[in-house]
């Protein structure tokens, strides 16, 4: 429960939580058991009036702790802008305790990873792009659903949208760091896995592994694949199947 405070966009202190609830920009509101009730009953009771669920936390000092800080905290919310979730991305160098950047992302946060040099964070939303200066770009995903991404190749990142107001149709997009899409396709098979290293993406249909390049290209085929459920793309070209019981290393 708490951990989604570490991962999501957020409201630490009364006066900032109260101001959001107005504004309709609060989405779950935390609050310690051991506070002052004269400051968490009326919030709780605001919260309840508005239909805001409400977590319990045992201590300020755990709360304080899930929201990164060094101080107690009797109140913390998970904050959304315009009634959609908004995550947030914080950058930190490994030398410093202090965050050296930060970008706001639309949507919850399904898998994250680096591409081009910039940090890359798939949401329920859009594809984003973070650099080191806090400057985001993004591809949107156009009211699609995201099935599955791939985000460790050197200069692209994949992801696999199913537009169910589009009869369901799935199709598999290249994307650079910039947020520009260079290639897609349609895909009419089921998809069980993919995975993105290097220069290359590995895409497990039910009955075929298929390596692409950027370009959605095929370099590789491999048809024997009933056993896999899991596939690991490596940078060399090579790609990992795991199943329920074994593994095996494709080398095309």
């Amino acid at each position: 429960m708490l951990s989604e405070l570490k991962t999501s966009r957020k409201l630490v202190g009364m006066k900032q939580i109260r101001r959001a609830l107005q504004e309709g920009k609060v989405q779950k509101v935390f609050l310690a058991q051991d506070a002052d009730p004269a400051l968490t009953e009326p919030l709780a009771a605001q919260c309840e009036a508005q239909g805001i669920p409400v977590c319990p936390v045992p201590s300020m000092v755990e709360l304080g702790a899930a929201c990164e800080i060094d101080v107690k905290a009797a109140a913390a919310a998970m904050s959304q802008d315009n009634g959609s979730f908004v995550s947030s991305l914080q950058i930190y160098k490994l030398t410093s305790e202090t965050m050296a950047a930060e970008g706001t992302l639309e949507g919850g946060v399904y898998e994250m990873g680096t591409v081009g040099g910039r940090f890359c964070a798939a949401t329920d939303k859009a594809l984003y792009f973070v650099k080191t200066d806090g400057t985001v770009t993004s591809y949107d995903f156009q009211g699609a659903s995201l099935s599955r991404c791939g985000l460790g190749a050197d200069k692209f990142a994949a992801v696999l949208l199913e537009n169910y107001a589009s009869g369901g149709q799935t199709h598999l997009a290249i994307v650079n760091a910039a947020g520009e899409e260079i290639s897609s396709m349609a895909v009419d098979s089921e998809v069980l896995d993919l995975s993105a290293a290097g220069r290359y993406l590995a895409v497990l249909y039910s009955n075929k592994l298929v390596i692409y390049d950027q370009k959605l290209r095929e370099c590789a085929v491999l048809e024997d694949v009933s056993s896999a459920r899991r596939v690991l793309m490596r940078s060399d070209g090579s790609a990992v199947l795991a199943g329920t019981n074994a593994a095996s290393l494709y080398l095309p």
